[in-house]
């Protein structure tokens, strides 16, 4: 079920399906049962003793959802474990140490919860973090009384700021998206409306343009495919009617689309390589073959000089990680488990993000099925978690008959 994030409800459905056919699967728990299961899981690796050790490396990042409240989510994973790695992090290197919900958060409340955090895991060596003011602050705090301990930044959110920068300063970009825009309206009711450019996304738009960008290379090729050899021309007759306008942007999109490359490599060798003496050097190297042009240029500086700025920092022959990309995966599974829930602010699954991250063993999950009750999940939710939003909504609005109050 957290594999393939599907809800609790569909699980139950799956498995009463799956029972029609298997006399073992015919009795199916149900939808909360399924939910209960799995927070416990989620509550066990949350508050399970961590391995006591001085290379603990933390990757941080704050999620809101609806209302004021603001969820501290921190996961570690040993450097040794990382070192020996020869792929990028998954949810199962993962340890999940702290998830705490506050309705402020400022540096102060952070650095707090950092303190939290190493206490349960012995020496933290690094903070990798998407660099928001909040975690920043924090961090420095931490490091105060933790002076050993590296702060780094998420080169996934310092590559997609770097690409900001440089497509902010390109006149050509904002009058695409213009055209993208102008573009909905006047095709979307047609027998081209499956041909529209893809809707960006209004938060980290910057770390989601290759959709964008692919759909731009595509529609030039079929522009510049001669009508005979089109397929399904009797759908393509009002084609240059409503896309021509993207042949105005055929050296852009070329630009853009190296960009889209470089950014690839960057991300790539983040995952694998991290921080490391010569790590600026090498990816400088990887991404000269894609410049040819000041757009190229300004972001192979700008992402070449932030890993040497975070890469100076380490001891000789020291690496570490640069990417926190893993949590913002968690994040999003999270966010998915919890989305019959979107009303609702944050709740208790929020425990999901932690069984995400546990050991998928039958021993382990017997383990913590076993050590955390119903009731300790219960008391757990008691302390940690305010009145819902959804509580809240039925307690103060007046109810009529047959009205939905949620």
């Amino acid at each position: 079920m957290l594999q393939a994030t599907i809800s609790y409800r569909a699980c139950e459905k799956i498995a009463r399906t799956l029972g029609t056919i298997h006399s073992g699967l015919s009795h199916a728990p149900t939808a909360n049962t399924i939910q209960n299961w799995t927070l416990r899981r989620g509550l066990h690796e949350l508050t399970r003793p961590k391995e006591q050790a001085d290379d603990w490396i933390l990757l941080v990042d704050h999620t809101i959802q609806l209302g004021n409240e603001k969820c501290l989510l921190i996961v570690g994973i040993r450097l040794e474990h990382w070192l020996n790695l020869d792929r990028p992090i998954r949810l199962s290197d993962l340890s999940a140490i702290l998830i705490e919900i506050v309705q402020t958060s400022n540096g102060k409340i952070v650095a707090e919860q950092l303190k939290k955090a190493a206490d349960r895991v012995g020496q933290v060596k690094a903070i990798i973090s998407d660099q928001g003011s909040d975690l920043v602050n924090g961090i420095a705090g931490f490091q105060q009384e933790s002076e050993s301990t590296i702060a780094l930044t998420d080169m996934c959110h310092r590559t997609a700021t770097a690409l900001k920068h440089v497509l902010q300063k390109d006149p050509q970009w904002d009058s695409f998206l213009g055209q993208c825009g102008k573009t909905q309206p006047k095709a979307k009711q047609t027998e081209l409306g499956s041909l529209l450019p893809p809707k960006l996304k209004v938060k980290a738009r910057f770390m989601n343009l290759h959709s964008l960008i692919g759909w731009a290379e595509r529609m030039l090729r079929l522009l510049d495919t001669p009508h005979e050899e089109r397929q399904q021309q009797d759908r393509l007759g009002r084609l240059e009617e409503k896309f021509a306008w993207v042949l105005d942007y055929r050296e852009s999109i070329a630009v853009w689309a190296r960009l889209m490359r470089m950014v690839d490599k960057t991300l790539e060798h983040s995952r694998t390589v991290g921080f490391n003496a010569d790590s600026a050097a090498s990816l400088a190297e990887k991404l000269s073959c894609d410049v040819g042009d000041w757009q190229s240029q300004a972001f192979r500086d700008e992402i070449v000089s932030a890993i040497e700025e975070n890469s100076s920092i380490l001891a000789p022959g020291e690496r570490l990680p640069a990417s926190s990309e893993i949590l913002e995966s968690l994040i999003g599974k999270g966010k998915q488990m919890g989305r019959q829930h979107s009303r609702s602010g944050f709740t208790r699954n929020v425990l999901s993000m932690a069984a995400s991250v546990a050991d998928v063993s039958a021993e382990a999950i017997e383990t913590s099925l076993a050590s955390v009750t119903h009731k300790t999940l219960c008391n757990w939710v008691k302390d940690n978690l305010r009145q819902t939003m959804t509580m809240f909504r039925r307690s103060v609005l007046p109810s009529s008959p047959g009205t939905d109050t949620a």
